[in-house]
């Protein structure tokens, strides 16, 4: 049976578990001797100049055991806000407990109450981890297709939300409505600037096809059983 978590933001008594969070996260990224952050500059960041948030994921018996740091940035062209998360860890002794889903969860909710949207990168996770976009209140998911999604080099996509609109970045070109001289305001058109790449669409639906007959579970779970052996 797992543990229970609980989600709370940090506060300065947390700065120890926090920083030990940072160094395991490094360890693993094989980059330990590139951590420069102290207690004390931790403390002065975080909470006397707050330029970031920790949020954490706290077990029963009060040990932190994953954060997700994140900080507001700012658009002049928008004139809007946003958020932008530096870290995500899960010690590796509690993974497999749905807490790294559930803090992105707990970080959609915080966009929501801060007028922010999210975009979850999912470029290593699409194909191994299950995502639902309406479960955890994620807005976008931008995903490669050539990883674990199993399609050609040169695909991949962008989920976008019932009701959430995103300006294309070009236009023009369509394919299908080359006779207007506007780009196609419907979705998902108006973001596919440019002809589509057919034969790589095929095949990274040939790759779906496989991932819905296996089962994201089971090829997850082949994934980690893999990475623990090597």
């Amino acid at each position: 049976m797992h543990d229970q978590f609980s989600f709370r933001f940090a506060t300065p008594a947390d700065v120890p578990a926090v920083l030990d969070l940072i160094r395991q996260l490094a360890a693993y990224e094989h980059a330990a001797d590139e951590v420069r952050a102290t207690p004390e500059i931790l403390t002065t960041w975080l909470f006397d100049k707050q330029a970031a948030e920790a949020l954490l994921a706290v077990s029963e018996d009060g040990t932190v055991v994953g954060m997700a740091v994140f900080f507001q940035n700012f658009s002049t062209w928008t004139g809007t806000g946003g958020m932008y998360l530096e870290d995500l860890y899960v010690r590796e002794d509690r993974r497999g407990a749905g807490v790294g889903r559930t803090l992105v969860a707990q970080l959609a909710r915080i966009c929501r109450e801060r007028g922010a949207l999210l975009l979850v990168d999912a470029a290593q996770t699409a194909g191994v981890v299950p995502i639902d976009m309406g479960r955890d209140g994620l807005d976008l998911v931008a995903f490669t297709g050539h990883k674990s999604l199993y399609g050609p080099q040169g695909t991949g996509g962008l989920v976008v939300a019932e009701g959430v609109d995103v300006e294309p970045l070009k236009v023009g070109g369509s394919g299908t409505h080359s006779y207007n001289r506007r780009h196609p305001a419907r979705m998902p058109e108006r973001l596919e600037a440019g002809t589509l790449n057919a034969h790589g669409i095929a095949g990274l639906g040939a790759g779906l096809a496989y991932i819905e007959e296996r089962g994201v579970e089971e090829i997850g779970a082949r994934v980690r059983a893999l990475a623990e052996r090597f």
